[in-house]
């Protein structure tokens, strides 16, 4: 089972946990086959906003983006869900949740993913991880970080059964 994370949520990610405001998380952002466009939360259409709202209650979106990749467009709202806590919703544009990503603190990642990242990645040092969900299970679990080897930071996905450990390779 290999889950990817695409590459304009890494580099968001990786902006998110450097500290920068919710409000340049995407300036100057590319994904490879995509083009991530800043857009005002006005642009976003309503049916994309209220599902978004919906997957996230009492969220306050601070950043949208909007991708056409392969003819097909999607929204990411970015923000902050009721407890204050960072997440992301890529959509459809008719709505239609694809993924949701939670920050969320490293103890909190099941012990079974964080062995399986351990065992596989034994010098990586964890910056910051993520919680990924898809049709309401959590199907992934993201984490930026660096080795002794590397010169940047790099994402690493492990699925929730610990199974899989892959390294995203921009």
């Amino acid at each position: 089972m290999a889950v990817g994370l695409p590459t304009r949520r890494c580099v968001l990610f990786a902006m998110a946990a450097a500290g920068v405001a919710a409000g340049d998380l995407l300036r100057g952002v590319a994904a490879v086959g995509a083009d991530p466009d800043k857009i005002g939360l006005d642009k976003v259409p309503a049916k994309v906003k209220e599902a978004a709202s919906k997957a996230v209650p009492g969220a306050r979106w601070a950043v949208a983006s909007r991708t056409v990749e392969e003819g097909k467009v999607t929204y990411e709202l970015e923000g902050e869900d009721a407890t204050r806590r960072k997440v992301w919703v890529d959509l459809t544009a008719d709505g239609k949740v694809n993924e949701m990503s939670y920050l969320i603190e490293l103890a909190k990642v099941p012990r079974v993913v964080t062995a399986a990242l351990k065992k596989k990645m034994p010098r990586f040092q964890v910056s910051t991880s993520y919680e990924a969900i898809r049709g309401g299970k959590v199907f992934a679990y993201y984490f930026d970080g660096k080795r002794p080897r590397d010169k940047e930071e790099i994402s690493v996905t492990v699925a929730p059964d610990g199974k899989s450990v892959e390294i995203d390779e921009d």
